[in-house]
C-alpha cells in the first residue's frame, strides 16, 4: 500500500485469479457511500474516511468480474476516426 499524506489518497493491489488489480483509493469525509470508477487502465474507489482497508478490498473483490469486463470493453472499443477527403466541393465532417 502506498500513501500520499497530503490528499488522503493511496494505492493498493490485490490478486484476483491470475490478474493483479491495482487500484487507487480516495478517502473523503464528504463521501457517505463508496463509489467505484473504472477506466481502460485505471481503477479508482472513493470511500468515506471511516471505511477500513479490508472493506475496500472486499468491494474490489466483489466487483472484480465486472471491473475486468468493463476494462476489456474499453480496450476493445476503437474510436471512429473520419479521414477527410480534399476534393472540390467537399465538406469536412
Amino acid at each position: 500500500m502506498i500513501y500520499n499524506n497530503n490528499s488522503k489518497e493511496s494505492k493498493d493491489r490485490i490478486r484476483y485469479g491470475s490478474t493483479n488489480l491495482e487500484y487507487h483509493i480516495k478517502r473523503s469525509k464528504r463521501i457517505k457511500t463508496s463509489e467505484l470508477i473504472v477506466d481502460s487502465d485505471r481503477i479508482e474507489i472513493r470511500t468515506p474516511l471511516n471505511k477500513s482497508l479490508k472493506d475496500t478490498r472486499n468491494i474490489i473483490l466483489d466487483k472484480a468480474d465486472w471491473i475486468l469486463k468493463k476494462q476489456k470493453q474499453y480496450q476493445e472499443t476503437i474510436p471512429e476516426i473520419i479521414i477527410p477527403t480534399f476534393e472540390e466541393n467537399s465538406t469536412l465532417p
